[in-house]
């Protein structure tokens, strides 16, 4: 992945007439990348070369700071987002649930992101809408 990353950060910026820097290939990871830094690793010992002495610092706020509890949130936005990026149907997922591990992440990463997600997320409005219309019928004409 890391391979792949850099030829399209070299790609892209060559187009740009300029040098890849590192943050073009850290913007040419995928998702997937990043959440897999929090997963198991196989036999590569992600705990103990990634999770320990390192990436446990990205969640300083968190609840748990098991790898394991972060990586299962983080593969389950993933799997969510894949969802909605292929245009796959949504609508039965427990959507509050995943709108709250959105916040839960947040929230470990830092305090202040998931109040301004909180305050700004038109989410929890959207679903008493969806509820609404389910149980009336009303308010359903495209």
């Amino acid at each position: 992945m890391i391979i792949q990353a850099k030829t399209s950060a070299a790609q892209i910026a060559a187009f740009k007439g300029r040098v890849p820097q590192a943050d073009d290939v850290v913007a040419a990871l995928s998702y997937g990348f990043w959440s897999s830094l929090v997963g198991p690793g196989g036999n590569c010992q992600y705990e103990t070369q990634f999770w320990q002495p390192a990436l446990v610092k990205a969640f300083p706020h968190s609840a748990s700071s098991r790898r394991a509890t972060m990586s299962r949130s983080l593969e389950s936005i993933r799997l969510f987002r894949n969802r909605i990026a292929h245009h796959e149907p949504i609508f039965r997922r427990h959507l509050a649930a995943d709108h709250a591990t959105l916040l839960r992440l947040a929230d470990a990463i830092d305090h202040g992101l998931a109040d301004y997600m909180s305050d700004h997320s038109r989410i929890p409005d959207v679903l008493a809408r969806r509820v609404a219309l389910i149980d009336t019928g009303i308010g359903t004409t495209f």
